[in-house]
């Protein structure tokens, strides 16, 4: 199936090295601030289901 599709719908060299170059350089910053927010979630959750349970 994909080997009938038309070339046009392939992205070309260029915008493939773009995104590559992109996702390169984004990757760590990306990768701390997933980081970073599943620990707040993670409290933030933490803090919800312990007043919850406490009563509070």
């Amino acid at each position: 199936m994909i080997a009938t599709l038309p070339r046009s719908s392939e992205p070309s060299a260029a915008h493939r090295f773009l995104l590559a170059k992109t996702a390169q350089t984004l990757r760590p910053e990306f990768s701390a601030l997933r980081h970073t927010n599943a620990h707040f979630i993670i409290r933030l959750h933490g803090n919800i289901l312990g007043r919850h349970i406490a009563g509070g």
